[in-house]
């Protein structure tokens, strides 16, 4: 999975876990939990611990992405991408390159 797709599951997760976790804790707390507000408060514990390890998964593959070495320089067949351009790249271009009218390109 993309680190995209692993923050926005693990930030669903924690979202979810901690509100299915908080809604039966005062009813834990005062000890008149019926048996749905155990299983609803083990719910969202497991929610905030697979959340937060989808986000430290999410951290790590964004990681590895942005240490990746990335070349543009060339293609395969070892021709620049631009041909048009000069072989100098500090030469002044010419007007016609410019793009102005009536001239005869050259300086």
């Amino acid at each position: 999975m993309t680190y995209t797709k692993l923050f926005l599951t693990g930030g669903t997760s924690l979202l979810a876990g901690a509100f299915l976790l908080l809604v039966p804790l005062s009813s834990i707390i005062n000890g008149t939990a019926s048996g749905l507000d155990w299983f609803l408060a083990a719910v969202g514990a497991f929610l905030l611990l697979e959340g937060a390890l989808m986000f430290f998964l999410g951290m790590q593959s964004r990681k590895r992405d942005l240490n990746r070495a990335r070349t543009y320089g060339e293609e395969s067949d070892g021709k620049p991408f631009d041909d048009d351009r000069p072989q100098n790249p500090h030469q002044f271009p010419g007007a016609g390159v410019q793009g102005q009218a009536g001239t005869g390109g050259s300086l």
